[in-house]
């Protein structure tokens, strides 16, 4: 099963309603808004009764709980207030029972009952595909610690506690099953991160002697078993006979060890689907991105499947997926154009042919498919493109009927200089389109997750020209956070090397109202990464898919990020990508400047401070609807001398505001 497959199938399995999690802090979540559950007492009530699921749970529990030992004489009446007021805001899930009561929620409604039964299915399979794709999404599922913020005397302890293990043991049987999947190299950083947070786990510094010593370092798996012995021994403890046993095959390189994973190099055709433009993304609601890519996706399954394909991966908006011949993958890259001609924005499509490698678990890799996304990024929506290769594998096929036309040699980077590219003459399509949108990014490509030091990588946010962007949990603290991937080409770069440090240690002392907080970095060979906080609350390109702002939610915008900007650049910081996407909010509505630049800042001067404004000045023009007043008297104030800057700006924008609106700014 594949990844997305599964994440299809949670998703199908919740019931429309409330979603309850407990997971992290306590959350009620009613059509993707979250409700407000009073106050702290309240909060308690709830949470000792979603423990208890499915049980009664005596009122007599639930008073000490929320009042300890010092319960005041009302209490009884109290608790029977909660319940009266939570039963209002979540419905009928609590019921009275006996001298208590019962949450009986459907278990697809927790997210900690969902997580119980993912790893229960995944212990009862034997595929480790399916079982690591099980384990995965269920350990996604966590926010934080366990009923975080929620304080019940002590009551909660025993739950926690076992969530807490259910999560060890989870985390154990996905990497497990990695390793049974050939993913060793992959799992080296996360279980030096596993091994550093759980030091007397003894399972954990198995496995990662195990991925080390598959991955040829044998020496480094030693060393790392001998890092538990030398603990233990401080401890007055002896290493299990597990450990020494493996110490000891290790030792003498026992070849059963050794899994063999060998790819299977095979001549195929790959095949990836994107949307047209992803900037056409921004302006769509949610909800409308969420159901566009949703029915593309399924189109493309259908298109594969039927012309005897397979899916392998999907990267955001992006599908991949291999054909054993040519003639397969133009066949179901023109159903997959015609099924999907009626929504906006249109698919575009690209196939490369060449050898790719196929290991256990499904995963494949290999030249083409860099290439054929590299070509996917100059295509227009409803377009079809084919490399040099993929022309030369479907005309030897011998195939008729299959209309093509060349449209010369580009210059595509990542492809071969000069590539000769060609276009599938698709039913229904007009045969010529604009030029090919040379320059455009690719979408991101299905790469191994890789581990970062002290984090859990998770979703996938997506890839720009300097890294990926991924979601992440951070389990010592219990909280989820932004981790963004620096690409090896700029990490390694020596002008990189000399400025990252520098610019990220300014960035993380800025400490402003409206400035997300840079938490952590790090540099090393071959990689670099930042760790920002996770802002729940979507950008203002979400908001912006509604149409323009309110004249009053657009001033505090730009007193708020004028504020922001002023500040960095006192602080000899600029930003150097002020837009939409960049500018979050968190569950409340307020507003953040996030992504500053590091490792390729621009010298801080007049120029680089004078690009921020105006990028801030573009991004105000997109957000209000009239903007032709506002315009002059903006475009009077940039001849005034010290401007443009963020505060300049601010004044000249109050002044605007003040001479066009009734409302007093």
């Amino acid at each position: 099963m594949t990844s997305s497959a599964v994440h299809k199938e949670v998703v199908a399995a919740y019931r429309d309603g409330v979603d309850f999690r407990v997971l992290g802090p306590l959350e009620v979540v009613e059509n993707g808004q979250r409700l407000d559950l009073g106050g702290p007492k309240q909060r308690t009530v709830l949470a000792l009764l979603i423990a208890g699921a499915g049980r009664q749970v005596p009122t007599g529990s639930l008073i000490e709980g929320v009042y300890g030992e010092e319960a005041p004489d009302r209490a009884h009446r109290s608790i029977h207030t909660f319940i009266s007021n939570l039963r209002g805001m979540v419905g009928d899930v609590i019921e009275r029972r006996g001298d208590g009561y019962a949450f009986v929620g459907h278990r697809a409604q927790v997210d900690a009952l969902q997580f119980e039964d993912l790893v229960g299915r995944a212990a009862e399979g034997r595929d480790p595909g399916q079982a690591r794709e099980l384990l995965r999404v269920a350990l996604e599922l966590w926010r934080g610690h366990p009923y975080a913020e929620v304080e019940a005397h002590t009551l909660l302890e025993p739950e926690i506690t076992r969530l807490h293990e259910m999560r060890v043991a989870a985390i154990e049987s996905r990497v497990d099953a990695d390793l049974e999947l050939g993913r060793d190299r992959e799992l080296i950083a996360e279980l030096e991160t596993l091994t550093t947070e759980y030091p007397l786990n003894e399972r954990f510094r198995s496995l990662q002697m195990l991925a080390l010593y598959r991955a040829g370092r044998q020496g480094e798996a030693l060393r790392a078993g001998e890092k538990t012995r030398v603990h233990l021994l401080e401890m007055g403890l002896d290493p299990s006979p597990e450990l020494r046993d493996l110490e000891q095959r290790i030792l003498s390189q026992d070849t059963t060890l050794i899994l063999d994973l060998r790819p299977s190099v095979r001549r195929a055709s790959v095949l990836v689907a994107d949307v047209a433009n992803p900037d056409e993304l921004a302006v769509l609601l949610p909800e409308e991105r969420h159901r566009l890519i949703s029915s593309q996706s399924a189109a493309i399954d259908h298109a594969v499947a039927t012309h005897s394909g397979k899916v392998f991966a999907q990267r955001g908006a992006a599908v991949y997926a291999w054909f054993g011949e040519a003639t397969d993958a133009t066949a179901a890259a023109a159903g997959a154009q015609i099924a999907t001609a009626r929504w906006q924005p249109r698919l575009r499509i690209a196939i490369a042919t060449g050898d790719v490698d196929e290991i256990a678990g499904g995963e494949v890799s290999g030249p083409p498919i860099s290439r054929v996304a590299a070509l996917v990024a100059v295509a227009h929506g409803g377009q079809v493109l084919l490399s040099s290769d993929a022309h030369t594998a479907l005309t030897s096929s011998g195939s008729a009927g299959v209309g093509i036309r060349s449209l010369g040699a580009h210059t595509i980077p990542g492809m071969h200089a000069d590539e000769l590219v060609y276009q599938l003459e698709v039913d229904g399509e007009l045969p010529d389109f604009p030029p090919l949108r040379i320059g455009e990014l690719p979408p991101p490509l299905p790469i191994s997750e890789r581990g970062v030091l002290g984090y859990e990588l998770r979703e996938d946010l997506g890839a720009g020209p300097y890294g990926e962007v991924h979601r992440a949990y951070q389990p010592s603290i219990g909280r989820e956070v932004v981790v963004k991937l620096i690409r090896p080409e700029f990490a390694n770069h020596a002008d990189f090397i000399r400025r990252f440090e520098v610019e990220a240690q300014l960035v993380a002392r800025l400490e402003h109202p409206h400035i997300a907080p840079l938490l952590d970095f790090w540099r090393e060979p071959d990689g670099a990464f930042l760790v920002m906080r996770w802002l729940r609350g979507g950008s203002l390109a979400d908001r912006l898919g509604g149409g323009p702002l309110p004249i009053d939610d657009v001033d505090a915008l730009v007193r708020d990020l004028g504020s922001a900007l002023d500040y960095a650049h006192r602080h000899g910081v600029v930003h150097g990508g002020v837009k939409p996407s960049n500018v979050l909010f968190d569950d409340d509505g307020n507003v953040y400047l996030s992504d500053f630049s590091v490792g390729r800042l621009a010298e801080v001067g007049g120029d680089s401070l004078a690009r921020d404004v105006k990028q801030l000045a573009r991004l105000v023009d997109r957000c209000v609807d009239d903007t032709s007043q506002i315009d002059e008297l903006l475009a009077e104030a940039t001849t005034e001398p010290g401007f443009p800057s963020a505060a300049a700006f601010v004044g000249a924008w109050v002044a605007a505001i003040g001479s066009t609106s009734e409302a007093p700014v």
